[in-house]
């Protein structure tokens, strides 16, 4: 992943509500390759995450919370599940 990038597509007025041909959003695809950072930085910028399921049909939140009790001190993860409330 490129950490850089995302910002810079944001800051040029990339939509958080464009999904792809199989009709999933940036946030999905974030979720789904564990990169929290940038599912963090998506929530943050309004990105919508309630109905989001993850192949193994969990939900975008549960995931958080999973992952959040596997990586303990994980920032992003932090990050991600004070959003979430």
């Amino acid at each position: 992943t490129h950490p850089e990038v995302l910002p810079l597509l944001l800051a040029r007025g990339a939509d958080l509500k464009a999904v792809d041909m199989a009709g999933q959003s940036a946030l999905y695809w974030a979720a789904f390759h564990r990169n929290w950072a940038a599912a963090a930085t998506l929530v943050e910028r309004g990105a919508a995450w309630r109905g989001i399921q993850l192949p193994d049909g969990t939900a975008f939140e549960s995931a958080v919370r999973a992952q959040r009790r596997q990586q303990p001190g994980d920032p992003a993860l932090e990050r991600l599940e004070r959003l979430l409330r």
